[in-house]
């Protein structure tokens, strides 16, 4: 701090604003709350429903506060003939205090003095990051997955299982650093085999889009 009022003080400019003077500290403090029920309606059927709360309290990082909250909603069907169904909705919405797209500059030599005017010197070194820049595990989100699953018995020593899952996620308040809108589709068969007692042989394929 010494050093940086010191070049303040003589009225000195460095030659580029991106030299990196002191490690960052990305420190945080992470807080989850969470509550869920099951319901069994019906003989091997059962709904579920669950609730979470995850808080982020960040220093040194472009929002010094997310939130997100997350509902889910389950069902699985185990009285089926031809095996097992499992499937989740998950909702996710993410929000956060004001953000700050560059908060870094008291660790880089911009600080040391004011934005420099002298023909020659490297301007662009000063701009580290264009404004509207929004990083992924900080923009506002809303998300929706959707998760498909079922289970069989092949014969009493192999076992097939499907999985689907259809994820949407929206970014309302990016401009760049996230598209506004993403979809992902992936599709999973995987066979489980067991032969002997002590030997399990295990194969899947998946694709994703």
């Amino acid at each position: 701090r010494c050093d940086i009022e010191a070049v303040r003080a003589l009225g000195l400019v460095p030659s580029a604003g991106n030299v990196n003077i002191r490690n960052i500290p990305y420190e945080y403090r992470q807080t989850n709350a969470s509550i869920g029920a099951d319901y069994r309606f019906a003989r091997s059927q059962n709904l579920s429903a669950y609730y979470e709360r995850e808080d982020y309290h960040r220093a040194y990082r472009e929002r010094a506060e997310t939130w997100e909250d997350r509902l889910k909603l389950g069902y699985v069907n185990r009285a089926l003939a031809g095996g097992t169904v499992r499937a989740s909705l998950d909702y996710g919405r993410r929000r956060g205090s004001t953000y700050v797209a560059d908060p870094y500059d008291a660790f880089f030599s911009a600080s040391f003095g004011p934005l420099p005017t002298a023909t020659g010197t490297n301007m662009t070194s000063w701009i580290h990051i264009n404004d509207l820049h929004r990083k992924f595990d900080l923009a506002d989100r809303d998300q929706t997955t959707l998760n498909l699953r079922w289970n069989t018995a092949l014969r009493e020593d192999l076992d097939l299982s499907l999985n689907l899952q259809a994820k949407d996620q929206r970014y309302p308040s990016s401009s760049y650093g996230r598209n506004g809108h993403q979809r992902q589709n992936t599709i999973n068969a995987d066979l489980s085999w067991q032969p002997a007692p002590d030997l399990n042989v295990y194969g899947y394929l998946s694709q994703q889009e």
